[in-house]
């Protein structure tokens, strides 16, 4: 069988989705899409994306057609073992529904068949409800949703990666508080005359990662392939640290992709930031309002604040966005794709992709494409990977999509 993820209202998940399909967010160890091969047992080759906006299609494409069964997945729905049992079993023209929301369907595709359409196809299906418990499911509303439910999900890719397997040893120069069975080192990863705190949660350390000396990590943690954690740095649960990050000073409840860096001293907490990003020495995020009320942030369909419900909520920062040294982000702040921030003061709560500026709007000016792309190439460049055709499409489609956000 082969696996489609769709995505569905993807403005919801803005920015982070104008450069990946939802099924791409990244949460606990795992993006969704990684998650959903490893309950159901699929090879990479049967995964494909029915991605909403055009321009990421190169970058995510569909599996080629033929006769066959098909199932399409829906990309907010986190995976879990019983949707992926109740997916298998459903037969052709069938759909799995939970309180009302698709989780997917299985039809029989053709050449001829418009993955695309996919809301089309599954009007063509009876559905059936799943039997999951309500402690398992999650489908994802909103981007702040990916640190507010990292702890659960954290825990059960822990449970899932490691289950049948031995950790790497771990050095005898750490404190390990709680259960040691609870740490979990895959090979060449590092971790010398560290504190690390597994009582309440697990720590996941990915391929050749490091955490340095001093460093004080309480669970849960998930740290990508190549990641760091650098000295004296001190990480609260539950965080998601990608592949190839450099994580230093104060990170609470957050989630960073791969090959971001917040390197120095600074507080980040209760934040989703995106691949490529930097951040300058100390950088701050406030997480909570002065009257401790529930924090609002930008509602990129309605173009508009709306209330998030939640007490903590810092940043959401899209791919290749960087900020200068001292910067101070309020409660509830969204920073688009590719902006350059710096200055003294508190920026507004919503900074347009493809902005070049401080905390003053009317001193902002739109960061030129050509300029853009020349920063991302070198950045690319210096983990010895190239800025290609297809990610030159994709940023220069999100540039000329987001020009009214900066008038």
């Amino acid at each position: 069988m082969q696996y489609i993820f769709f995505d569905e209202q993807t403005a919801d998940f803005f920015p982070l989705t104008y450069t990946r399909p939802i099924a791409d967010l990244r949460m606990g160890a795992l993006t969704n899409a990684e998650r959903w091969r490893w309950y159901l047992c699929a090879h990479s080759e049967q995964m494909g994306y029915a991605a909403d906006l055009a321009y990421l299609r190169a970058l995510y494409p569909a599996p080629a057609l033929g006769g066959g069964d098909y199932c399409f997945i829906n990309g907010r729905a986190i995976g879990n073992a019983t949707w992926a049992q109740e997916l298998q079993a459903l037969q052709p023209k069938q759909s799995l529904m939970y309180n009302g929301k698709i989780i997917g369907f299985r039809i029989e595709a053709d050449d001829k068949t418009n993955l695309y359409g996919w809301k089309t196809l599954e009007g063509l299906c009876e559905w059936k409800v799943s039997k999951i418990a309500d402690n398992q499911a999650i489908i994802l509303q909103r981007a702040w949703d990916l640190f507010r439910f990292n702890a659960q999900i954290l825990a059960a890719d822990f449970d899932l990666l490691t289950r049948g397997r031995s950790s790497a040893a771990i050095s005898r120069s750490n404190t390990i508080i709680g259960d040691e069975s609870r740490v979990f080192l895959e090979a060449g990863a590092q971790v010398e005359a560290a504190t690390l705190n597994v009582r309440d949660a697990p720590i996941y350390i990915g391929k050749n990662a490091e955490i340095m000396e001093g460093a004080l990590i309480r669970g849960g943690l998930a740290l990508g392939e190549g990641a760091q954690i650098k000295m004296g740095a001190k990480l609260y649960g539950a965080n998601t640290v990608g592949d190839h990050c450099k994580i230093g000073g104060e990170l609470g409840n957050s989630v960073f992709w791969g090959y971001s860096n917040k390197g120095h001293e600074g507080y980040v907490g209760n934040s989703v930031v995106g691949q490529w990003c930097n951040f300058g020495a100390d950088t701050n995020t406030s997480n909570l309002k002065n009257n401790y009320s529930t924090v609002d942030m930008w509602n990129y369909s309605r173009e508009r604040m709306e209330s998030t419900g939640l007490t903590f909520c810092g940043l959401v920062m899209g791919d290749h966005s960087k900020c200068g040294i001292n910067t101070m982000f309020n409660t509830g702040t969204t920073v688009g794709v590719s902006v350059n921030f710096f200055g003294a003061g508190y920026p507004p709560k919503h900074i347009p992709s493809f902005t070049w500026g401080g905390s003053e709007p009317a001193q902002w000016q739109t960061y030129a494409l050509p300029k853009a792309l020349d920063t991302a190439a070198r950045v690319l460049s210096r983990r010895n990977l190239p800025l290609d055709d297809a990610q030159k499409n994709m940023l220069t489609a999100i540039w000329k999509e987001t020009k009214e956000q900066r008038l």
